[in-house]
């Protein structure tokens, strides 16, 4: 029989719900001693508006490979909390970790592959990258081309075409071969290279299962010592050098975008089990 479910549309909630994963998430790495810190829009939030940023709807945390790894071996799901990873769960599609909520399910719309999730929250690794430039050049290449096969994979195929028709023969090949490989090979293949990789003493550290990973690598000592920021009226983890990391990843991030670019950056639809 279906579990009988219904509609969540208030965005309150959605980040109610979300709250309470990031708290029993927080709850966790601190009795097992695992590095976290609030990351992207979060960070955002948490900085400019000691909560969420009123139109974003998702939070972020950031952990370093050491301790990410720790909590994929440590974490035993229990009736509400559910880790997923790809090294895992072999239908999964993304290359980092999602601690959903699974008494809610949802359902990603941009996305062509259909998976179990909840309401959830992002769990990203940091690793160290070569020293050398070039080296490091080339690697965070590898890393970028293959986010975005992985993204291309699941996205339908309007979303790649273009107005120049010749382009689009080249682009309607590579689509349906990326669509024959899925997302979550991809997903694994770009998480066995970036951890395969890791230069755990390295200068100069950042996340690279993302579209630009060198935006994201900074020096080593950025990510290294962390104090606490409100958020939604709590204490989180922050680092101290929020302001390089912000700056890098927003510009002049005190000053709030124009109204017409505040809106939710996933298009999802979630429900609650009754």
């Amino acid at each position: 029989m279906e579990q009988r479910k219904r509609k969540i549309t208030d965005l309150a909630k959605v980040k109610k719900i979300e709250l309470s994963i990031l708290d029993y998430t927080v709850e966790f790495c601190e009795k097992n001693n695992l590095k976290y810190m609030l990351a992207y829009g979060t960070l955002l939030g948490a900085v400019r508006h000691k909560g969420f940023i009123p139109w974003d709807d998702d939070i972020d945390i950031l952990m370093p490979r050491e301790d990410y790894d720790k909590l994929q071996q440590l974490w035993v799901s229990d009736s509400r909390y559910k880790l997923l990873d790809c090294r895992q769960d072999k239908e999964y599609i993304y290359p980092f970790i999602k601690i959903i909520d699974t008494h809610t399910c949802l359902e990603e719309r941009d996305v062509l592959e259909k998976i179990d999730l909840g309401i959830y929250i992002d769990i990203f690794p940091y690793d160290g990258v070569p020293e050398e430039k070039s080296k490091r050049k080339k690697f965070l290449k590898k890393c970028q081309v293959l986010e975005k096969m992985r993204m291309h994979s699941m996205m339908s195929i309007d979303k790649i075409l273009c107005s120049d028709k010749k382009k689009n023969i080249g682009r309607r090949i590579l689509w349906y071969a990326l669509r024959k490989i899925g997302p979550a090979r991809l997903s694994r293949k770009l998480e066995k290279v970036i951890a395969k990789s890791n230069v755990i003493d390295s200068k100069w550290k950042g996340c690279l299962c993302t579209r630009f990973p060198e935006r994201e690598i900074m020096p080593s000592h950025v990510w290294e010592e962390l104090i606490e920021l409100e958020f939604e009226g709590k204490k989180y983890k922050v680092p101290l050098e929020y302001e390089q990391i912000l700056r890098t990843n927003y510009g002049d991030y005190m000053q709030l975008p124009p109204e017409e670019e505040r809106c939710l950056t996933h298009n999802f639809k979630a429900w609650e089990y009754l």
